[in-house]
Parts: C-alpha cells; structure tokens; sequence
C-alpha cells in the first residue's frame, strides 16, 4: 500500500494556479497563475524563492530551459515571455497567437521549443535565438498537450477534438494521428524508457498506447470522475501521477497500471477544487489547482 503525507503547503497567489514547473535551480518549483503572477517555491526550505514576474494576462504555461537558464511563460493573450531569472529581467516578449498558449515542450537535443495554442496551433522555435522556424495548423480547437519522447526523435500532440499526432523529429513530419479521446485529448506523458504513451481525456479516461505497434491500445482505464488535466511519472519511473477536474490526484504502478492511491480533501487535507497540474521532483510530488495552493506531497510505502 501507498500513502501521501502533506509536506509542505505554499500559499500566495490570489486566484487558481494553471501550471507549475521545476525552476532552473535544485528543488526550486515555478507557479503560473490567474491572478497574473509567476511565482517560485524552495521545495528544500518551505519558502518563496527569490524570483517573481508580473504578466500582461493569464499565466497558463511555464517551462525551464536548462542549458541557457531562461524560465518561459505563456499566456491567456497568446504572447510568450522568455525571462531570466537571474538576471531579474525580460529577455523577450513575443506575440505568439491571438488564442491562449496552452502548453510548452523543448527537445535540447535538436535545440527546439514547442508551443501550443488555443486555435489549433503549433510553433517551433529555435530554443538559443528564441526565432520561430515553423507553424503548423492542427485543428480548429485548443492544442492542449504536448510531450517530447525520452529519445527526442519524436514528439507527441493531443488536441481538443481527441486526437493524438505523433511528429518525427527535429523536422516535424507527421507520422501517426488518431482519434483517442471522446470529448478531448487534455493530455500526454510518455514512459521514461519510451515503453508506452499515456493519455488523458475529458472524458475522464486514461488511455495506455504502444509506440512499437503503430500506437495500438494497450489499455484504456476508467480513471478519473471527471477530466484529467496532468500526467507524470516519478523519477525512478516506478510510479506515475494523475490529476483531474475531480480534485483529485492518483498514484499508479508504471509496470501494471494498477492504482496505488487516491489524494483528496477528505483523507489527506488534499485539494478542494481542480487539480490542473503534478510535477514529480526528487522532492516529492507537487500538485496545483483552482484552490490556489502548491502541495508538496511525500508518496511512500505504508508496509
């Protein structure tokens, strides 16, 4: 049997938290918020970092890039920020889309950032110049997920009218796109050896797909009451993460994908509205949502 003990609560933001990130720096988490603050949690000493940013509108998508230190945030006015953190500065601001940015992703390797949007859209962007190198049109509805795999030759796309596009990289061909969510695909997480696909939908399910048999169903679980909206694994890949519209936050077994644990209000003083998003640090798990708070869970054996 699994358990959650609440480690830490971080509280400070004044409206629902839409994204949390590792931060450039060990044990360090951003936040991204309605309330349009970017935020930074210390995982290790319980406090604030150092670091905060004011945006424009919305924070919806933040990620860190480590090799030249820079944090990027995207938001609900469709423009992209690329900040250093460092520094204390903006080093860029770009208007991306009209829509909302929805998601961020970046492949090191072919020194490429992936954005998402709200109308469908995909930029590639060279991740040293911050230029965007291509645009392509996926559909009409929100660009919700995207997930680069543990190799970084391929990358995987999930769209608010279900479907799922699988692109070879570093050129962005496509090479597989089906339908795998009634309603829509909300979001990816590939295993960390490239094993299998996991996504999740609204319609509450957690679907398993096999990359080496063109993207073939392994397993689709009824996993959730409502949407889900984030999915992680842990470090040692043992363990992965969901969180939902339900408010709750799920632990699974990677090898079986049997449920381990279920975190909510009633049982562990869990969230009481959303959970938009979990990361897995070697902290612990972090999970967000409507309810403003940033949790530091430690998920251990209860044997």
């Amino acid at each position: 049997m699994m358990q959650a003990k609440k480690k830490t609560v971080f509280s400070g933001h004044k409206g629902p938290v839409y994204t949390i990130t590792s931060g450039i720096n060990a044990g360090e988490v951003l936040s991204g918020s309605s309330d349009q603050r970017l935020g930074s949690w210390n995982l290790l000493t319980g406090e604030a970092g150092d670091f905060s940013a004011v945006m424009p509108t919305h924070i919806l998508a933040l990620i860190s890039i480590p090799s030249s230190k820079i944090i990027v945030a995207g938001t609900s006015g469709g423009t992209v920020h690329f900040l250093d953190p460092v520094n204390k500065k903006e080093v860029k601001a770009d208007k991306y889309f009209e829509a909302q940015v929805f998601d961020f992703a970046i492949s090191e390797k072919h020194s490429l950032l992936f954005v998402s949007s709200g109308d469908g859209r995909i930029i590639v962007t060279d991740l040293r110049s911050f230029e965007k190198l291509k645009t392509l049109q996926l559909s009409n509805e929100k660009v919700r997920s995207i997930a680069v795999h543990p190799d970084e030759d391929s990358v995987a796309v999930a769209t608010s009218n279900g479907h799922v596009h699988i692109f070879s990289l570093p050129l962005m061909q496509e090479t597989y796109n089906w339908f795998a969510h009634d309603l829509a695909a909300n979001c990816l997480c590939w295993h960390p050896e490239g094993k299998y696909l996991l996504s999740g939908g609204r319609d509450a399910h957690l679907k398993v797909w096999n990359p080496a048999k063109n993207f073939e169903l392994i397993e689709d679980i009824a996993a959730h009451n409502f949407a889900l909206y984030s999915i992680v694994f842990s470090p040692d890949g043992k363990l992965f993460a969901t969180a939902s519209r339900d408010k709750t936050v799920k632990v699974w077994d990677a090898e079986t994908r049997q449920l381990l644990l279920r975190i909510n209000k009633e049982k562990q003083e869990g969230h009481i509205n959303s959970v938009n998003k979990v990361i897995w640090t070697a902290e612990g798990l972090v999970s967000t949502g409507d309810d403003r708070a940033i949790i530091l869970w430690q998920i251990e054996s209860s044997e």
